[in-house]
């Protein structure tokens, strides 16, 4: 008797072990490449993935794919402690510390070596060179800006990063008080450059810029900047999130902006109360943003619900439910992906990670062509619910693609007799058919 109860034991624990592995890996964030102090990542047109290594000094520089992230390659790329790509043209930048660029003409295999240095003389001591950064570049009306953190203003190159120009430093420049109370003059620390609507946009610790090219100056248009240290752009609108803690509903969660004094903002995801947005993406149907601890979050109706799909996503080593931060986001055809940074690579779990986009669920859970109907359909337990008011039956399909038919009475329907998993849903109301994707856990 106690080897027949030992067996079905057995199979039972073996039972659940596939059970929750099945539910578990449907939806799980991957790692492609670890790398000690990842910090950032980008999607070339042609579809190599870069990704840059922050440890100054050893072995850090950029890395490439040309698979999906399947495989890497180092390049020649010198380690300046890249902190941004950016792409125009047939070339490709990458921006970081030391007045150093590193330039690409074949899709980010090899690189070549740029500086701004020769512009930011007047500023920075030769001893003082080396520890400059630039975390701000943006192509703009056939010029490249960059901008220093550390005091050396925004500059451009009208030939690739060749040669480079400074705009108006004064128009850059703030008063303020010393610990001692004394007045003093600084100059504004610049986190990001967008050009936006024909406009060029700078955004720093403080203050938001507006670009007047008719003199190289530089318009203050806000001055509530508070860290508006990552961007988007989504539905033609500006989206921009401040990368520091804000401790209050009463602070925005994301900020937009449509020109120059149309501001406005988004919800937040329900029960998050940090700002702290380290990384953001759009593509043409989801916004993404990944918080500093709290994980990862995407929307399909521009915040009206958020989706956490933090699943898989490393967490610090002993701390419970605190995340480690990513640093960039990207969406391509396929996947998301995701570069983590983890402080002295303690775990080994900083790196790049990639999400199917074909798990991702629209809040709405139907085609974008027909949004204007406000159909929801969506999975709450063991229920199918809608909010279509007739009894209408929709055909549901497994990842086998077999095919059940339910009935929604009054916009509900029991799936209890359905396994946790991935399916696909198609609805046909009159004319319109609606399509869309439904996840089912268990409780």
């Amino acid at each position: 008797m106690r080897k027949q109860l030992a067996k079905q034991n057995r199979s039972l624990l073996l039972f659940l072990l596939l059970f929750f592995v099945s539910i578990n890996s449907y939806a799980d964030w991957e790692l492609v490449k670890q790398l000690d102090a990842t910090y950032a990542t980008f999607v070339t047109k042609s579809g190599n993935i870069l990704l840059s290594d922050f440890r100054i000094e050893r072995d850090g520089g950029i890395y490439i794919s040309t698979n999906e992230g399947d495989t890497w390659t180092k390049t020649n790329a010198k380690d300046y402690n890249y902190n941004k790509f950016v792409e125009v043209g047939n070339y490709i930048f990458a921006i970081g510390y030391g007045a150093n660029i590193a330039r690409s003409a074949d899709g980010g295999h090899t690189w070549t070596e740029c500086t701004y240095a020769n512009a930011v003389r007047d500023i920075f001591s030769e001893d003082n060179m080396p520890y400059t950064v630039c975390y701000a570049c943006a192509y703009h009306k056939n010029k490249l800006y960059v901008a220093d953190f550390c005091g050396g203003g925004i500059l451009y190159s009208e030939d690739f990063a060749q040669t480079w120009k400074r705009t108006d430093l004064s128009s850059l420049k703030y008063k303020a008080e010393d610990d001692d109370g004394v007045p003093v003059e600084n100059t504004e620390n610049i986190y990001q450059l967008v050009s936006y609507k024909g406009k060029l946009y700078a955004f720093g610790v403080y203050f938001v810029f507006c670009l007047d090219e008719t003199n190289n100056t530089w318009k203050t248009i806000s001055d509530k900047s508070n860290f508006m240290a990552v961007s988007t752009i989504f539905d033609n609108t500006l989206l921009l999130g401040r990368s520091v803690p804000n401790d209050d509903f009463k602070t925005p969660f994301i900020l937009t902006l449509e020109d120059e004094d149309k501001w406005g903002s988004l919800p937040r995801p329900t029960g998050i109360m940090d700002n702290n947005i380290r990384a953001m993406a759009s593509d043409d149907t989801y916004i993404y943003v990944g918080l500093q601890k709290g994980g990862l979050f995407y929307t399909s109706n521009k915040g009206n619900k958020w989706v956490n799909f933090s699943q898989g996503y490393p967490k610090m080593e002993q701390m419970g439910n605190i995340y480690l931060t990513p640093t960039q986001l990207f969406a391509t055809t396929n996947y998301i992906y995701v570069s983590v940074y983890e402080p002295q690579g303690v775990s080994k779990k900083s790196g790049l990670y990639r999400f199917k986009k074909t798990e991702l669920t629209p809040a709405a859970g139907i085609e974008r062509a027909n949004r204007n109907k406000n159909i929801s359909i969506y999975i709450d337990g063991y229920t199918l619910c809608s909010n279509i008011e007739d009894n209408v039956t929709i055909d549901i399909f497994d990842v086998n693609g077999i095919k059940r038919n339910v009935a929604l009475i009054n916009g509900k329907a029991n799936i209890s007799f359905l396994n946790n998993g991935v399916y696909t849903y198609k609805l046909c109301i009159g004319n319109n058919v609606y399509k869309g994707k439904l996840v089912k856990h268990s409780r």
